[in-house]
This record gives structure tokens, sequence and C-alpha cells, in this order.
């Protein structure tokens, strides 16, 4: 009987563990509210990209990391989708740009491809790989 209680409380620590973990990204979490509007002005950069939002433009500017197998991030998933190679210099411009949101996830849709950054602090929006960017107010 001891087994059996022991199995089922294990069972349910286990779900509420999973439970908690919902609103991760890479072991981020975060509970800050976002909308769509907030991006619109701003810009946000790592290394390798600086991205620029404004209205329904989007102008990412930057190089592809040369061992792109270490460098993970959804940019460069992104950039590579567009055909662009390990180690070239990015200006491009997008027109036709969709942010839609949900609880703490901006959701940008360019192209036909979807990139989810998820807002972990103030200034700061993680990517599904776990990949930092710092969000500034472009004037």
């Amino acid at each position: 009987m001891k087994k059996y209680l022991f199995s089922a409380t294990l069972i349910f620590l286990f779900s509420l563990i999973l439970a908690s973990c919902s609103e991760e990204t890479n072991g981020y979490q975060s509970d800050l509210k976002v909308e769509a509007e907030d991006l619109h002005g701003y810009s946000f950069a790592n290394n390798e990209y600086q991205i620029y939002l404004n209205d329904h433009h989007m102008l990412i500017t930057g190089r592809l990391p040369y061992s792109i197998e270490n460098s993970k991030s959804i940019m460069t998933d992104f950039l590579n989708d567009q055909g662009k190679k390990a180690g070239d210099t990015v200006f491009e411009e997008y027109d036709d740009v969709k942010i839609t949101t949900k609880n703490n996830i901006y959701t940008i849709l360019i192209e036909g491809f979807s990139m989810e950054f998820m807002k972990f602090k103030e200034h700061i929006l993680v990517d599904e790989y776990g990949m930092e960017y710092i969000l500034n107010q472009v004037e």
C-alpha cells in the first residue's frame, strides 16, 4: 500500500512541476504581459543582429555567424530561410509584418515565417532557442 501511495505522490508532484513550466522558454520564465504596440518604434539587438520595428515594417542588420551550428537563434533560422548563408552581411527590409501577442509572448509573422519572443524582463526579449535580445527605444 505504501508503494502505491508513494508512486501516486511522485506522479502528482511531477505533474505540478510540468504545469509550472508551461510559460517557460529554455529555462526563462516571466509573467509580464505584452501588447503588439509595445514593439513599434523599438529595436532589439544581440551580438549578431539589430532588428528595427515600425508599424508593419521591419529592418534587420548584422552578419550571420560563420559557424551557424554554434549560434542558434530564431533570426538565424529566418535568414537561412531567406537564402542567407554563414558569414553573409545582412541589411534586409520587410513590409507587411504582423505582430500578435499571447500572455508574455510576441509572435512576429513575416514572409510566411513565424518567430516567437518572450518578454523576459522589461528590456530583454528571449527567442525559443534562449538567445537574448536587448530592447531599445528608437528616437
